[in-house]
Formats: C-alpha cells, structure tokens, sequence
C-alpha cells in the first residue's frame, strides 16, 4: 500500500460540494502560462478502453462535462474492436478522436500515445467504466488555476457498488490539500509535467508509478474534494483490476448508504 502524504496550507476560495474552501497557497505552476504561445486553453480527455461495451458509457462521461473547450481521445487497445465502425460513430459528436493500437501495446504505452496527440494545455484521464459528473472538468480546472498545482484529482473518492446499491466513501477527509498520492482515474494534468515524467510501459500501477516519479521530481498534486465522481464497481468483481469482494473493499471505506441514484448524491455545483 502507498503511503499517502498530505499538506495543509492557508486557505483561498475555492467552494464545491459541502461550502468547503480549499486548504490551500497560491504557487507558480511548472511554467506560467500568460504569453506562452504553446500553451491552448482547454483540456484534452483521454479514454483508453478493450472494452467495446463501454462506448456509451465513455461518450457520456465526455458530454456530460460542463467545461469547455474539450475533446476526447479513445485509444481502442483491442484488435478485434472495429476501427472504421468507431471513427464512424465519432463523427455524431463533437472533438472526438478514435485511435487504435495493437492489444499488445501497455496501457502506459496507451495514455503516452493520447497525450502525444492531445490538443490542449491540460490533459484529463478518464477511466472507461467509472462516473464523471456535469461539473467534474470545470471543477479540476477551476483547482489548478488556483493553487497553482501541477496536477489535479482526488484522493477521497465515492465508491458505488452496483450489486448491492451502496455508495460510500474511500480514503474520507483526503480533501482540499496538497497529497503525494490521488486516485488515478481523477487526474487532470498539466500538460508541461509530461517534458518530465511519462507513464511507465505497464498494464497495471502505471498510474501510481507515474505520481511516484512526480513526486520525485517536485511536481505538486492537489487533491479537490470528493464530489462529480464515482469509482463504479461491479457485482462481478473478476472484471476489475482489483479483484476483491464488495465486504473487503467496504472496511477501507466509510459507507453512506444505500441510494436510488447515486449521480444526484455524488454531484456538487
């Protein structure tokens, strides 16, 4: 298990979800960004997926998002998936990309590729199969402009279980701070950090090899608060990374309850 480091600073107005401020100090990020011509406003989002039938659920996830300007990235890691039919359903929406790569290319490999082709000055990892709200973009944005952090997440996360309804909450009281460790699915990077630190060639950990090298080479992360995501686990628990059952996974986490909609709980404007 890594380590979690957290930082508590002075405070400045950044509100969402229970009126929290942000605990936090106004630093330079990497580089400035006034007056320099590489630097585009907006955020590139990047969806790498071997799952076909998670396609709705990732165009979702990108049209839900309040913020703009935005495009997504699909990096298909699946030869069987069908090239030509995703460039073909990408066209009925806005800024959207298909790429495919061979099965055998890492997902680090996969998110490198995605920034490689990202347009915009921030890059956003969306996973395939979990819940970004409305809000989520403008929220991570909102946070790096502010505290001057390199890269934005969360370290609190809400945790839905489909199986039995519960959502609850991993990792509570992780929020509005700097952190040496965020969940890798809520990372919205300064593009400038990839000049210094890539994601390994690995399938599993890339994302928490990557912060460890960021943490290395003095990149600050800063974690929001919990609100505009969920961590979406299924009942069939041998399709997630990690593989371990709804009770275990519970006792790491602080349990909210069980709810009719989970999206209406996890959302904060």
């Amino acid at each position: 298990m890594v380590e979690i480091k957290v930082t508590r600073t002075k405070p400045v107005n950044l509100v969402y979800g229970n009126n929290m401020q942000s605990q936090v100090r106004t630093r330079a990020p990497l580089r400035q960004w006034k007056n320099d011509k590489q630097f585009v406003e907006g955020v590139s989002v990047i969806t790498c997926t071997n799952r076909p039938e998670y396609r709705e659920r990732i165009i979702a996830n990108y049209m839900r998002q309040y913020y703009g300007p935005v495009e997504l990235l699909v990096i298909l890691n699946n030869n069987a998936a069908n090239l030509g039919e995703w460039e073909a359903w990408s066209q009925s929406y806005p800024n959207v990309r298909v790429y495919q790569l061979d099965e055998s290319a890492t997902l680090g490999e996969c998110l490198n590729f995605g920034v490689k082709h990202a347009r915009y000055g921030y890059v956003a990892k969306f996973d395939d199969d979990d819940y970004y709200a409305g809000p989520y973009l403008q929220q991570a944005v909102d946070a790096l402009k502010a505290t001057g952090a390199d890269i934005v997440g969360k370290c609190s996360i809400f945790v839905y279980f489909e199986g039995s309804d519960t959502l609850a909450i991993a990792h509570q009281d992780h929020e509005e701070r700097f952190t040496s460790m965020l969940a890798g699915a809520t990372m919205v990077i300064n593009k400038r950090v990839f000049n210094r630190v890539r994601f390994k060639h690995i399938n599993q950990g890339e994302d928490t090899d990557f912060q460890l090298n960021c943490n290395q080479q003095g990149i600050r992360m800063y974690s929001t608060n919990k609100y505009n995501f969920a961590c979406i686990r299924r009942a069939q628990t041998d399709s997630h990374t990690w593989r371990v059952e709804e009770k275990e996974y519970l006792r790491f986490c602080q349990v909210v309850g069980q709810v009719d909609d989970f999206r209406e709980a996890v959302t904060a404007y």
